[in-house]
């Protein structure tokens, strides 16, 4: 459960940072288009006309900068095993191209990392919870220091 409240202030946060490099673009578009039409997956993509709008009705400057945001759920890993280890093998090859880890939490049974790829502007946040789900948020733009920083505080809430 802790887990998910993580994932839901990831979620929240992560509406917040977008899309500009092609790259990690392109790989977690293949990994979210692999996994689309399988039992429990649930991908949301927000667009760069949806940030913008929030940016000017947030009065937020940092969002200004970003594109669009990707978010993959695997809810109950465990009823579907070979699609949770294999996203976590795809998701495990993606990072091996140039993303560094910024940040690891676990508590328990739950766990979350947070990746950045600074040459192509990503970032990467997964959550897991050994009962609940599986959470990958797909971030790219320009991806500063203050808004890592927002994030990371939950400075950014749509509230």
């Amino acid at each position: 459960m802790k887990a998910c409240k993580i994932l839901m202030i990831l979620l929240v946060a992560a509406v917040f940072s977008a899309s500009r490099a092609e790259a990690g673009n392109r790989d977690f578009e293949k990994i979210t288009g692999k996994y689309s039409s399988c039992r429990n997956v649930e991908i949301v993509t927000i667009s760069s006309e949806l940030l913008e709008m929030l940016s000017t009705s947030e009065n937020n400057e940092l969002l200004k900068d970003l594109d669009w945001i990707k978010i993959m759920n695997l809810n109950d890993p465990h009823a579907t095993p070979d699609i949770y280890n294999n996203l976590k093998k795809d998701i495990a090859a993606m990072l091996e191209d140039g993303y560094e880890e910024l940040m690891t939490v676990s508590g328990g049974q739950s766990e979350m990392r947070i990746y950045i790829k600074r040459k192509d502007k990503d970032m990467l946040f997964f959550t897991s919870d050994e009962h609940d789900c599986f959470t990958a948020i797909h971030i790219s733009g320009k991806i500063t220091k203050t808004l890592t920083q927002a994030l990371l505080n939950n400075e950014i809430s749509l509230n």
